[in-house]
């Protein structure tokens, strides 16, 4: 699937763990351009959700992700990548 800058996208990031008991659930992310954030994720069995909005998704490349989940303490799960092209 192409993404595309400003695209409407659902992201699901799996945990490989529990979230039973979360206390925080994040999408940690990475632009191409270095800039960092988190999006607040909805849980989905292991899976951390988010929909993301038409300003999300504002720079063409490459993407890192990563699930940020409180449990007992913070977890961070393994790093992802998504690439997105620039919209005609």
């Amino acid at each position: 699937m192409t993404i595309h800058t400003g695209q409407l996208v659902e992201l699901r990031v799996d945990t490989t763990i529990s979230l039973v008991g979360a206390t925080e659930t994040k999408i940690k992310y990475r632009k191409p351009n270095g800039e960092t954030g988190t999006w607040d994720a909805t849980v989905d069995g292991d899976e951390l959700v988010y929909e993301t909005q038409a300003a999300d998704l504002n720079k063409a490349g490459l993407w890192k992700i990563q699930s940020l989940v409180t449990q007992d303490g913070p977890r961070i799960g393994k790093e992802g990548a998504m690439q997105v092209t620039q919209a005609l």
